[in-house]
């Protein structure tokens, strides 16, 4: 009688490996990614700094920002940093009688804003920015804001991710929940700056971690090949939270609203307590081979599948799934002789972690960048928005389309190339044209379209490239190298403002076309991924790319000894 015994890859496969039960998981958890979207890019609304001037006090001889109302000649005026007067050889403050040495020496005698500002309220008639007064001299402390939100997102993938590895995907969940949810109302309530920035980089922390325990669950329950469905589409609704977002913030106007608009709803969510399970990969991992069963007969059901015959009795796919402990533990044992470091022992590996980091670095520099810029192109705030997020869907849609089709490597490199384009251009535009806001539009446009594309092809290559054995490391490493991208994006726009209006407006696009043409030219040299037995230990990704034979020989190997691709230990090498 043969040995009964089953793995976990048989038995998805005999259930349903993609039938209604992935998709109402899918349908559930792709909701999460649009909140993911409205969260992580919020603070182009919240931090968006209106027109502004110096506020006077109301007084016969003087005028506010907008104009006299009387028609007569002021004495003292307002610009957006300094009140002037009109006697340039005065040097004592109207408001304190003596001399002030931060007088501007411009075209006549200013004084830093001594009542604070006046804002412009047409675009939005409330913001952080305007909240909090980052404007002049506290105008870096919009990037000091961003940069909360990427190390607030960077922390939230370091803890939740090691939260949900041990205690599981669905705790870690609803853990993030519960945090999205307490930050993202407490926000708007801030009295001040410093909270402000804590409960920002918080409440994406939060959103992070919902996000990665989102995907992460949809991937593990279908089949290695199929997994780029759920992580390409979970990006798609990574923008139509931003266009919701967009709706929302034309119809409020007030950070304060937007903000518990876009987080109060996900309360919501908690009910995915009673209708998402726990990933069947972690239950396999942890050895909960009861709830496994569980899961198992359910889908089966919803699927329309018949329960194999090993495993028609009571204890069934229980027993047949404990049977395969042994080899799993063999293979986990081979899993652990890799470190993250051992790839540095090599001076191919070590290039292509140096690569695969500079490449998520130059796709969130160049994606929040993009994004962060193009508040600067005009009055259409809504608009620029609205035309940057309806554009990114379908980039990830063409990226499903075509990575089995012509390989993540032609996507991918595309992607960049057309980013370096359209950011070299707008270049020859801030020096060249003048009154060239749509041209300069249009390009934002499609480097973002590019950027966006980046994004879910970065996700789905650059992992495939690392070995099984330190794969979930290397994703670590991106998530980091991220991180830094998107906190170098806000800054590259700050200095911008600080220098000349020409070269200022030019210098974000210089940045991004630069780092985007040296990541092109880098990514050449990477190996494609697609319809390819991927490496799962270090000395298998060495060779990996680089002889085709031994490739086909690994494929045998997997066909014969199981999913993963390892020879039993007792096996002759």
């Amino acid at each position: 009688m043969p040995e009964r015994r089953m793995q976990l890859s048989q038995a998805l496969e005999a259930v349903g490996e993609l039938g209604p039960f992935q998709f109402l998981i899918f349908s559930c958890l792709f909701l999460v990614g649009a909140f993911h979207g409205a969260r992580m890019t919020s603070g182009y609304f919240f931090l968006y700094v209106p027109d502004h001037s110096c506020y006077i006090p109301p007084s016969p001889n003087l005028t506010l920002w907008s104009s006299s109302e009387n028609g007569s000649s002021p004495t003292t005026y307002a610009a957006e940093c300094y009140v002037y007067e009109n006697n340039s050889a005065s040097r004592h403050s109207l408001y304190t009688g003596h001399a002030n040495e931060d007088y501007d020496d411009g075209d006549g005698a200013g004084i830093p804003c001594p009542h604070g500002w006046v804002y412009n309220k047409s675009v939005m008639t409330w913001t952080a920015a305007a909240e909090f007064d980052l404007v002049c001299d506290k105008k870096m402390y919009i990037s000091h804001s961003n940069t909360a939100l990427m190390l607030g997102s960077l922390l939230g993938s370091i803890g939740f991710g090691k939260l949900s590895d041990r205690f599981g995907r669905k705790v870690c969940f609803h853990t993030a929940l519960i945090m999205f949810i307490a930050f993202g109302i407490g926000m708007p309530f801030s009295s001040n700056f410093y909270i402000f920035v804590v409960t920002y980089g918080l409440s994406a922390a939060a959103s992070t971690g919902l996000f990665a325990s989102s995907i992460v669950t949809a991937m593990e329950y279908v089949l290695p090949e199929h997994r780029k469905i759920p992580a390409l589409l979970m990006n798609v609704f990574f923008p139509i939270g931003e266009m919701v977002m967009t709706g929302i913030a034309y119809g409020l106007r007030d950070w304060r609203w937007i903000g518990l608009t876009i987080s109060a709803p996900a309360a919501l969510l908690i009910s995915y307590y009673c209708i998402v399970p726990e990933s069947i990969q972690w239950l396999m991992l942890h050895k909960k081979y009861k709830k496994l069963d569980e899961i198992l007969r359910k889908m089966a059901k919803m699927n329309g599948r018949e329960i194999p015959l090993e495993a028609e009795d009571e204890e069934g796919f229980e027993e047949l799934l404990q049977s395969n402990e042994f080899q799993q533990d063999a293979e986990e044992r081979v899993l652990r002789r890799d470190s993250f470091f051992h790839l540095f022992k090599h001076c191919v590996l070590t290039l292509r972690v140096v690569i695969t980091s500079y490449n998520w670095l130059v796709v969130n520099l160049a994606y929040f960048g993009l994004v962060y810029n193009s508040t600067e192109l005009g009055e259409g705030l809504y608009l620029n928005f609205l035309l940057g997020s309806i554009l990114e869907a379908p980039a990830h849609l063409l990226s499903l389309f075509l990575v089995d089709r012509i390989g993540r490597k032609f996507v991918h490199c595309f992607y960049f190339l057309l980013v370096a384009i359209a950011t070299g251009i707008s270049i020859v535009v801030c020096f060249e044209v003048e009154g060239s806001k749509w041209i300069l539009l249009l390009m934002t446009m499609i480097g973002k379209f590019g950027a966006a594309g980046l994004t879910g092809t970065s996700f789905l290559w650059m992992t495939e490239l690392y070995p099984t054995s330190v794969r979930s490391t290397g994703l670590g490493v991106g998530a980091a190298s991220a991180r830094v991208g998107a906190i170098l994006s806000s800054y590259v726009i700050s200095f911008g403002l600080h220098m000349t209006p020409r070269f200022g407006k030019a210098l974000p696009y210089i940045v991004f076309c630069a780092t985007s043409a040296v990541a092109f030219v880098a990514c050449l040299f990477l190996p494609e991924t697609a319809n390819k037995m991927l490496p799962c230990t270090i000395e298998e990704a060495l060779h990996f790319g680089r002889n085709q034979d031994e490739g086909e020989a690994r494929r045998a190997d997997h066909a014969n000894y199981g999913a993963i691709g390892y020879r039993p230990l007792n096996a002759e090498a």
